[in-house]
């Protein structure tokens, strides 16, 4: 099962496991939140390399995931508004493969 757990008012998420649906390679599901993950990672390292982020604190690797940006604040609603769009596509996974996701909002 894949955990997620994602903190719109710190802006952290942590992602880990597999989702076990598939084989290794062939997993939709998996390969759904890793995309999704590796998004908002990639955006957050532009942001990072543009000057709107003092800190990211970044880890991605097979089966783990952590975010941690720390925006200025001209540049807080576009990191805002990157996590808010990310989570809907979580929550969208969690509710059409629940058995393979859990998703925890604070």
């Amino acid at each position: 099962m894949i955990g997620i757990r994602i903190d719109m008012e710190t802006l952290e998420l942590e992602i880990s496991g597999h989702a076990n649906s598939a084989e290794k390679g062939k997993d939709l599901v998996c390969c759904a939140v890793s995309t999704l993950a590796q998004t908002l990672a990639a955006y957050m390292e532009k942001q990072m390399g543009d000057g709107n982020l003092s800190n990211l604190s970044a880890e991605v690797q097979d089966g783990y995931v952590y975010l941690n940006p720390t925006p200025y604040g001209w540049s807080m609603q576009d990191t805002v508004t990157a996590f808010k769009t990310i989570r809907e596509g979580f929550r969208t996974l969690a509710r059409d493969y629940g058995e393979y996701i859990r998703l925890e909002e604070e």
